[in-house]
């Protein structure tokens, strides 16, 4: 899959979940700092990456996420797919 189109997936999940805008998206915003996301939501957004991209996610990546940048998330969504 093309980089363009993880990056459109996983900006529309993060919406979702997150609560936030588009406009809010910056690849070196990160989730905790940036957009107040929790551990809660870090399972959400996995479950949502997961489901959207058929791969899975280890319990140690999921619980790096919510401290990760959003660069980060593009490079594991393409690193497992």
């Amino acid at each position: 899959m093309e980089r363009n189109k993880i990056e459109t997936k996983v900006n529309d999940i993060l919406v979702d979940i997150l609560d936030i805008g588009y406009d809010e998206i910056k690849d070196d915003a990160v989730l905790e700092a940036d957009f107040g996301a929790d551990s809660i939501d870090a399972v959400e957004i996995v479950m949502e990456l997961e489901h959207e991209f058929g791969i899975t996610i280890t319990d140690e990546k999921m619980y790096e996420l919510s401290m990760a940048k959003v660069s980060d998330v593009y490079d594991l969504v393409e690193e497992l797919l």
